[in-house]
């Protein structure tokens, strides 16, 4: 009867979740409060419809091993590379300036304890990575001034967070035990993270380049979260919280070339479990609580806002950065984050904080959160107003011009001979590409050399941001896959509307099938083989090759109608009325008796009357093509491409008493 009760709790929680977030969507607000919103109306302080909270709880905690695995892919020491300014002085200014004040107060001000202070200072010193991730992309800031520094601090926030997270179970004990504690689970950790390190340096890479050898979906997904937990579960042993072990897990596939692919994979696994993280929070939230201080909570929630912004801001402005940029990152980063979240709800089971101080801070963040959704929408007015009240003259300095992604460059989706024609000819004339290639073989021997060629399958949302298709002029695909081909068609057109699309297909069939979809021109090897047929045939009979470049053009011209088999004779008359000198009959050989029972190169027909016979028609048959060794019947229609003077002169002939001997 439990696992029904679950049951009817998860059908619940989906039916609810997607009224409010479809609710949500239609008012452009990130669907992470929508999740809260759900908690707090299906939990025991709303509606009270769910019995199992327990197992709902359960649930969540596979989403935070998730979560935390996804961001450890998301990291990545290239990425921190180029960010190792902002990372590390403005992301320690901002963490440890917000902690710093918010112990002062809570220590000198409050009252507090130390190790209340220093909880409720770490819970306030983090910022929502999911809101202004979200709201940036939709944005397309990711890659601003102020989309790079708030990025750069996140990260910093999101590592510093797992080191608060080993934290807090030591701070529950007596006042020795806590300090030797810290220094023990510090030294466990650093120990356990170089161990981590080589294994991600000599281990799995070829693990999962071998798994990706097979080329087969459904085990690497398996491989790869058997990774996540196994990692997880052993630095749980270790002393180790499951969350800090699937960072580490994350943080050691993002150092493979095939990140891409597995944060692909997983994304839709987090996406859900995720969602139930968060639908727990908002199941914590006493809405009476809140509505018996509201006011008390309200200006806590202004000031704590008010202060973070100021010290985000300072912070910033020691990277020399125009004030105006910082302004608009301390307007990013002023809420409280959903990993404080997590920290809270871990200092009240280790009875850290009070059930009321519990309660407070729960609605604190929540409401941190929704008015950071409305100043994110409106940050540029925001900023600009704030910026008039200073009397701010911005100056642009060189540290705020930031390395530009690529722009109006080709993406190239396969790494063939399509593929590597096309990188030379983008090499020879300078236009910028990206490589997309679903073979690891192929990426590993190219990346070797410097190609700019990465490891993911195109039919994924993230490989295809990750190349830059919302910037990138042309894309072209060329892979042996059809099904997979329309798939990537079929996203790209959802991602963007005005990317040129070039799409090579083997079969003509599936043309009008990709034109649908969206691609812009498609190249069918099998017809450009029959053009290529056709081209070296004409000349073989001796057509001009200026006659013969002509009709190529035109056959493309018409998107590949005239080579239809069920083409109608006006679909050829109107491709060959722009050649007027030739055209295509069907002659009866009750009209040409002399070329009965004789053979086709016994005839010279291409010589003596510019003549070629296409396609000979005898009973039900289609002889497309007849070789020269064909002998013609009386019963035979013949299909010939030829000059018209030509055909008439044939007629001329026949019409005269003279035999062939």
């Amino acid at each position: 009867m439990g696992h029904f009760s679950l049951l009817q709790d998860l059908t619940l929680i989906f039916i609810l979740s997607s009224a409010v977030i479809f609710i949500f969507n239609k008012l452009r607000i990130p669907s992470i409060l929508g999740f809260i919103i759900s908690g707090i109306l299906a939990g025991p302080y709303g509606f009270r419809l769910i019995q199992e909270v327990e197992d709902v709880n359960i649930i969540s905690e596979i989403g935070i091993i998730l979560l935390l695995f996804t961001i450890g892919l998301e990291f990545s020491l290239q990425r921190l590379n180029k960010l190792k300014n902002i990372f590390l002085y403005g992301g320690t200014l901002q963490v440890f300036g917000t902690i710093l004040l918010t112990y002062l107060i809570c220590f000198f001000i409050l009252d507090f304890s130390t190790k209340l202070s220093l909880i409720i200072s770490f819970i306030i010193a983090l910022s929502s990575t999911a809101i202004v991730l979200k709201i940036f992309q939709e944005h397309g800031e990711t890659q601003t001034p102020h989309g790079n520094i708030s990025v750069g601090i996140l990260i910093y926030q999101d590592i510093i967070v797992v080191i608060m997270l080993l934290l807090v179970p030591y701070m529950s004990n007596n006042m020795q035990a806590e300090y030797l504690g810290i220094i023990f689970a510090l030294l466990k950790s650093a120990v356990i993270i170089s161990f981590f390190y080589v294994v991600a340096i000599k281990i799995v890479p070829k693990l999962l380049y071998e798994v990706l050898r097979l080329q087969n979906n459904e085990l690497f997904l398996i491989f790869t979260l058997s990774l996540c937990f196994i990692i997880a579960f052993i630095a749980e042993r270790a002393g180790l919280s499951l969350a800090f072990g699937a960072f580490l897990a994350g943080l050691i596939i993002s150092e493979s070339e095939y990140s891409h692919h597995v944060f692909e994979n997983v994304l839709p696994f987090k996406e859900v479990f995720s969602s139930f993280f968060f639908i727990s929070i908002g199941m914590l939230l006493n809405v009476g609580f809140f509505i018996d201080f509201p006011f008390t909570i309200i200006a806590a929630v202004l000031g704590i806002m008010f202060f973070k912004f100021v010290i985000i801001v300072v912070s910033v402005k020691f990277l020399r950065v125009p004030t105006k940029t910082a302004i608009m990152v301390g307007l990013a980063l002023l809420q409280i984050g959903e990993f404080s979240f997590l920290l809270t709800k871990l200092s009240y089971e280790n009875n850290i904080l009070t059930t009321s101080l519990f309660q407070f801070i729960i609605s604190s963040t929540i409401l941190s959160m929704v008015l950071s959704i409305f100043i994110l929408k409106n940050m540029h007015t925001i900023a600009d107003v704030i910026g008039r009240l200073s009397n701010i003259e911005e100056t642009e300095t060189p540290e705020e011009k930031t390395k530009k992604p690529l722009r109006n460059h080709v993406v190239i989706i396969g790494f063939g001979i399509s593929g590597k024609n096309l990188v030379k000819g983008c090499k020879t004339f300078n236009i910028p590409y990206v490589i997309i290639e679903f073979n690891p073989k192929t990426v590993r021997y190219y990346s070797v050399g410097d190609e700019n060629i990465f490891f993911g399958d195109a039919t994924q949302a993230h490989v295809l941001g990750e190349a830059g298709i919302d910037e990138a002029k042309m894309i072209s695909v060329a892979i042996s896959d059809p099904v997979a081909t329309r798939r990537i068609v079929y996203k790209i057109r959802e991602m963007s509307s005005s990317v040129e699309l070039i799409v090579r297909t083997r079969f003509y069939q599936e043309i009008n099938e990709l034109k649908k979809l969206g691609a812009d021109h498609v190249v069918s090897e099998e017809y450009e083989a029959s053009i290529r047929i056709l081209s070296i045939a004409l000349n073989k009979y001796l057509i001009p090759d200026e006659d013969i470049n002509k009709f190529e053009k035109l056959l493309r011209q018409k998107n590949y109608e005239a080579m239809d088999e069920h083409f109608d004779t006006e679909t050829f008359q109107e491709l060959l009325s722009e050649i007027p000198d030739y055209e295509i009959q069907t002659l009866s050989m009750n009209n040409l008796p002399k070329l009965v029972d004789k053979k086709i190169e016994d005839l010279d027909l291409t010589n003596t009357y510019n003549i070629l016979i296409l396609a000979i028609k005898r009973e039900d048959k289609l002889l497309a093509n007849p070789s020269p060794e064909t002998v013609l019947t009386e019963k035979d229609n013949i299909v010939v491409f030829g000059r018209s003077d030509g055909i008439q002169k044939l007629f001329k002939y026949n019409k005269e008493k003279k035999t062939f001997k």
